[in-house]
């Protein structure tokens, strides 16, 4: 209440699991269904070497946390830079 962002548990009333960092669904764990969030991935079609599972848009995505060499060498990004397609 208040606008506080916490989830409010009404009797029976379901709520689907989302990836937010909230317990959606009441059941007392949080983000159950996206426990890669934090490990490494490798995102698809992007210039990043690696990346991480992080929750975006109440969704699961590997995102990118750092340039590949390659990319670096050419020095269209710095290693700091986030990673685009």
């Amino acid at each position: 209440p208040g606008g506080s962002g916490a989830v409010v548990c009404l009797g029976d009333t379901y709520i689907p699991e989302v990836c937010n960092g909230k317990d959606d669904n009441c059941n007392g764990v949080t983000d159950e269904g996206f426990e890669l969030v934090g490990y490494k991935c490798k995102p698809v079609g992007s210039k990043c070497s690696s990346g991480l599972y992080q929750c975006s848009a109440n969704a699961m995505k590997c995102l990118g946390t750092l340039c590949s060499a390659s990319c670096v060498a050419s020095g269209s990004q710095t290693v700091a830079d986030t990673c685009g397609p």
